[in-house]
């Protein structure tokens, strides 16, 4: 019987060393997730979401929930698989009289980041050089900006680029990417930066670099440490893009990183998508991010603000229901994290959590990740992606992966059953003495 336990008690040691050590050796298995409907991305790729107008929704106390229990709406984004952010700045928001308030301007914006870096987040930063909204249709000048000459004009682009990014370092919230304008298909800082004048445009794209650049200089950073994302809207069926980007190459505007809008009623179909990313690798060796896209869940509404996405914005296939815009989602996430070369860095969502209630309302309510209670729809209670990682690298959670269980129990059941057969063997052997 001494024996018996013996050898039992050895072999609860071996599996119960197995099990601690394995994790350190390095052996490349990877993590066992029980979400196999997530979608499987290589390590740098990122699920991104844009927030500028989170502090809206925050400024009447709106609630957020997962599974019947409230929550901070970035542990709940969490669980669905994000990790990047992206704000908006606007100059002087107060002096458009159609936006509200002082939302998306420089405070708010420190606010935010510094909110997102206490998540653990990474984010980017989109200026948008403009007092408002700017895309393909509009990018006026900041008002304080109209009557400077084109040498003031870059003088003062220049110096309000680099004194943003000084006040975000000093809150320790410096961004991890920045694009220099939003959408400039058709350039920015109007009429000035009109791509009707590429020389005047491509200087000014070049004044804004420069100022990221000195200033990373000037804290003794690499200056490459921020990537430079141009951002760009294509024409229906995803296309314009290979005029854009030649002219940037021709005059020598130094960027890391191609950011593409994709809705489905302005961009085209996801095949359309898929051949316009493939041929943005191909043709530029750049990486890419889908830096903006969103689908609607529903056609309802729950506040009186008229909503952006209507059924000219579906694609086929794709219904307006929770599980629809989960598929389409899945749908662009898969395309770019195919891209050759792990040249597809990410997807962003836009505003996945502009919910109401909110200040002023909401456009989007309809596209949110949140029922109409504020609720994560239960569709994500399965991640949107997930990531192959060897045991031994830690996870942005801090979680290390150990042994996956089954290889545990597995390994355990044969060293238990090597010792039973040394056992029986032994006893064998005992009972023949005895005789």
């Amino acid at each position: 019987m001494n024996f018996l336990k013996k050898h039992l008690l050895i072999a609860l040691v071996l599996i119960s060393l197995f099990g601690y050590f394995l994790p350190l050796t390095g052996v490349s298995l990877t993590a066992i997730d029980k979400d196999d409907d997530s979608i499987l991305v290589h390590d740098e790729f990122f699920l991104g979401a844009d927030l500028s107008s989170l502090p809206q929704v925050d400024a009447v106390d709106t609630k957020f929930y997962l599974k019947e229990v409230e929550e901070d709406v970035f542990t709940i984004l969490n669980t669905v698989g994000f990790s990047y952010g992206r704000l908006r700045l606007w100059h002087t928001p107060e002096n458009e009289p159609a936006a509200l308030g002082s939302y998306c301007d420089l405070n708010h914006t420190i606010d935010m980041a510094v909110r997102m870096k206490n998540a653990g987040w990474k984010y980017l930063l989109d200026f948008h050089y403009s007092d408002w909204w700017a895309d393909p249709s509009q990018q006026t000048k900041p008002a304080v900006w109209d009557n400077l000459t084109f040498g003031e004009l870059n003088l003062s682009l220049y110096d309000y680029t680099y004194d943003v990014l000084t006040e975000l370092d000093n809150y320790k919230a410096l961004p991890d990417m920045i694009q220099v304008g939003n959408e400039i298909s058709h350039g920015f800082l109007w009429p000035d930066g009109n791509t009707n004048y590429w020389s005047n445009f491509t200087q000014l794209l070049n004044t804004s670099i420069r100022a990221i650049k000195d200033f990373l200089s000037s804290r003794s950073l690499p200056t490459d440490s921020i990537p430079i994302m141009l951002h760009f809207a294509p024409d229906s069926n995803c296309t314009g893009y290979q005029y854009f980007f030649n002219e940037i190459q021709r005059y020598s505007v130094p960027y890391d990183i191609i950011g593409i809008s994709y809705y489905p009623t302005w961009h085209g179909t996801l095949t359309n998508l898929n051949d316009c990313l493939n041929n943005l690798v191909s043709l530029y060796n750049k990486s890419v991010v889908v830096v903006e896209t969103n689908y609607g869940w529903t056609f309802e509404w729950n506040d009186s603000t008229n909503n952006l996405f209507w059924t000219d914005d579906l694609h086929t296939g794709f219904p307006a229901t929770p599980e629809g815009q989960r598929a389409f989602y899945e749908a662009v996430i898969q395309i770019v994290a195919n891209l050759s070369d792990n040249k597809g860095l990410g997807v962003m969502l836009w505003e996945p959590a502009w919910v109401t209630p909110c200040e002023g309302g909401s456009a989007l309510e309809n596209v949110a990740l949140f029922d109409f209670s504020n609720k994560l729809l239960s569709i994500y209670y399965i991640p949107l992606i997930k990531y192959n990682i060897p045991i031994d690298k830690p996870t942005n959670g801090g979680e290390i992966y150990g042994a996956p269980p089954a290889i545990i129990v597995c390994i355990s059941i044969m060293i238990i059953g090597l010792v039973g057969i040394n056992i029986e063997k032994n006893r064998s052997k005992n009972f023949a003495e005895i005789i």
